[in-house]
């Protein structure tokens, strides 16, 4: 069963360029991105000023400085604290020994829709319905807190490795719905003062790695938007069924989950013309297919815990 507390406030928003990392999280390749580029509010020149502006207050700060007694902190971060122009002035975004470490110890990742096409070529796609909301998920360990995909080195073992932890350490917020934030887990070992890319410039603005992070988090925070539509279009036609799910490895070892979901053929298949025309007509027939394509990768993940044990 997944912890519902740590995916809660995962999925807050519509379009994504996917490139893929480097050194870290964020060291973003735009030439290597597989989607059509879109504008976003956060990545548009005009905004990124805004984002970081000299009135920021302390009672603006202390919004994000996360209490744990009252709400989650979203899976991965152990605080998140804005950027600020001020403060920040002299911090560093420095490479990571192990760029995907962090990720080593979950069996399920969030996973947005403008990905399903490339991720169910090694990782099972599933669902899981809460009252806020239906949150994608890829499926990357077959044992509670273990990932197939993150090995000893920290690096990514896979075909393509999700924008979630991409994103990360980073994060979008809003002080008010006219102003826009990106905030940084405060407990990442790649904030520094002395090494690596600066964020911002000796006259505050934003520096080329920062404007690449506003870039990417305000296209997340887009292809965000298109999930929740897409999920929601599922819901309301009433394709998705609760499964349980065994999955068993080469070496005998087995693991069972419950209170997951994912779309039943025979619903799909009785849908109307109407209704499938509909879906077509949004986009969503493409992600509807890799998901249950994906289904097909427990016995991948089977194999991969074997090799990885």
């Amino acid at each position: 069963m997944v912890p519902r507390s740590s995916l809660a406030g995962v999925l807050s928003a519509r379009s994504l360029r996917l490139p893929r990392p480097r050194h870290h999280a964020c060291d973003l390749d735009r030439r290597e991105s597989g989607l059509a580029p879109v504008r976003t509010r956060f990545g548009q020149p005009a905004r990124i000023r805004a984002l970081f502006p000299a009135h920021l207050t302390q009672e603006h700060l202390s919004h994000f400085h996360q209490d744990k007694t009252m709400a989650p902190l979203p899976l991965f971060y152990s605080s998140i604290i804005v950027l600020d122009r001020n403060t920040h002035r002299e911090s560093r975004l420095a490479p990571v020994e192990k760029p995907y470490a962090f990720a080593a110890s979950t069996h399920v990742l969030p996973a947005l829709v403008a990905e399903f096409a490339v991720g169910c070529r090694d990782m099972p796609i599933l669902f899981l319905e809460e009252p806020a909301g239906i949150s994608p998920l890829f499926m990357v360990g077959m044992r509670s807190a273990e990932s197939c995909f993150v090995d000893a080195d920290g690096r990514w073992r896979g075909q393509h490795p999700p924008a979630y932890l991409r994103r990360y350490p980073f994060i979008g917020g809003e002080v008010s719905a006219q102003q826009q934030v990106i905030c940084i887990d405060g407990g990442y070992a790649g904030l520094q003062d002395k090494e690596g890319e600066r964020l911002f410039t000796e006259a505050g603005e934003p520096g080329d790695a920062l404007q690449r992070i506003i870039t990417f988090v305000g296209e997340y925070a887009d292809a965000a938007k298109v999930t929740a539509a897409f999920t929601a279009e599922l819901k309301a036609l009433d394709l998705l069924q609760t499964i349980n799910i065994e999955i068993r490895s080469p070496d005998g070892a087995s693991s069972n989950f419950s209170g997951f979901a994912a779309v039943s053929e025979e619903r799909f298949n009785a849908l109307s013309d109407e209704a499938l025309l509909e879906l077509k007509r949004k986009g969503y027939l493409a992600p509807i297919y890799a998901h249950l394509i994906s289904l097909a990768n427990f016995a991948l993940l089977g194999e991969r815990a074997a090799t990885r044990a």
